[in-house]
């Protein structure tokens, strides 16, 4: 029994900007965030999530599985064995092995979770860097093996909307003077919803200020950028004719 081969989804550009961030849990793993948010698409984030390691209680016999990735010991029936997420998720799909919920991912733990959440409106509690995407992974495919599976979701649904109220506060705080943004504890695809904005708005900000810094001491302006060659036009013809202008100019 040979796994699949991985593939790569198409990688979807980010558009324009919005003004709240998206419930990301609710969010199809195999769809792409709202415009302007991230740079990657929720199937690519999902599929770099797949190397992460959990727990399988196997139905079959299989020989060790040699993979760039590493190897994958020898399955024996009844015997808990670590494997990627994504290997997990093909056989459970084909009845070959039952998925054992992570320990972050019981109920009581996530009630903790929830209550440190709510405690520290300024941090952000410790969970797995690829948290969300290995929940959807694991209640999708997995609800079957779980005990109490709408409580666990529902208490995921309130963890990642404190996350987010988190999220939107430290964005709205941002201003010119903001040197460094802390962002311990921050999961996979929190970062990749912010990453667009918050790097978007840093850069405009720093831009406003040099140029403000410019008028009050009396600076000139820095001479414009150099405009990027027509479409169709190769980068090296572009130089050339710029190389002989400024010959012109000199002669």
């Amino acid at each position: 029994l040979a796994p699949p081969p991985r593939a790569l989804q198409k990688p979807v550009p980010a558009a324009s900007c919005v003004s709240h961030l998206p419930k990301l849990f609710r969010l199809p793993l195999d769809g792409d965030l709202p415009p302007g948010m991230g740079s990657m698409a929720a199937g690519e984030m999902s599929f770099i999530a797949g190397e992460e390691e959990v727990v399988i209680i196997p139905k079959f016999k299989l020989n060790s599985l040699e993979f760039i990735c590493g190897t994958i010991k020898t399955l024996t029936p009844a015997i808990p064995a670590h494997v990627p997420l994504w290997l997990a998720v093909w056989l459970k799909k084909r009845g070959r092995c039952r998925i054992k919920v992570p320990e972050w991912m019981e109920a009581e733990r996530l009630e903790k979770t929830l209550d440190e959440e709510r405690r520290h409106p300024d941090k952000f509690a410790e969970l797995p860097f690829h948290y969300i995407e290995i929940a959807k992974e694991v209640l999708q495919h997995a609800s079957d093996d779980m005990e109490n599976s709408h409580r666990i979701r529902s208490v995921l649904q309130d963890i990642e909307d404190n996350r987010r109220a988190k999220l939107q506060r430290g964005l709205a705080s941002l201003d010119e003077h903001t040197l460094t943004v802390s962002l311990n504890n921050v999961a996979a695809m929190e970062l990749n919803c912010i990453r667009n904005i918050t790097a978007s708005a840093l850069d405009r900000m720093r831009s406003n200020d040099r140029v403000m810094r410019r008028s009050d001491d009396g600076t000139p302006p820095p001479p414009p950028a150099a405009q990027p060659p027509p479409s169709g036009v190769p980068a090296a013809n572009q130089k050339l004719r710029d190389a002989l202008r400024n010959r012109s100019k000199v002669t």
